[in-house]
């Protein structure tokens, strides 16, 4: 597997600063990649979000899946662009304060332009969420 720091992942997938989600990418094959995000105790997420009881959000659960799937698929054909059709997330545990967690994502199915993946969050091998995602593959 060819190493990618944090600098070539985003400027794979477009994305940077403080709404990266993905730190590195751990194991990549064809149609799977595990990636890991380390969240410190001080993300800007935790601050703002609901202060007694900081916890990462579910929307930014689902991007870092999301992200995780946009990267392997940007991986294996750089020559499409690729458009977000349809999620479907769910959240089983909360994510809190500093704690490395591993993004699987897993291409399912490739029917014509759209593309079925799924995704899911585990911190210690337990899913903590998942999410379903369709997007649609164009060519550049």
């Amino acid at each position: 597997m060819k190493k990618l720091d944090k600098k070539k992942i985003s400027n794979l997938i477009r994305i940077t600063g403080p709404f990266l989600m993905i730190d590195k990418i751990l194991s990549l094959k064809k149609n799977e990649i595990i990636c890991e995000k380390k969240n410190k105790k001080n993300e800007w997420f935790y601050i703002h979000h609901l202060k007694n009881n900081p916890i990462m959000p579910g929307v930014l659960q689902e991007e870092a899946m999301l992200q995780g799937a946009m990267l392997l698929l940007y991986l294996n054909n750089k020559d499409h662009e690729y458009m977000l059709f349809k999620t479907k997330s769910n959240f089983y545990s909360n994510i809190k304060g500093a704690i490395s967690f591993k993004i699987y994502s897993k291409i399912n199915k490739t029917k014509n332009n759209f593309i079925s993946i799924s995704s899911n969050i585990r911190i210690n091998k337990k899913i903590v969420s998942s999410g379903d995602f369709v997007v649609i593959k164009k060519k550049i």
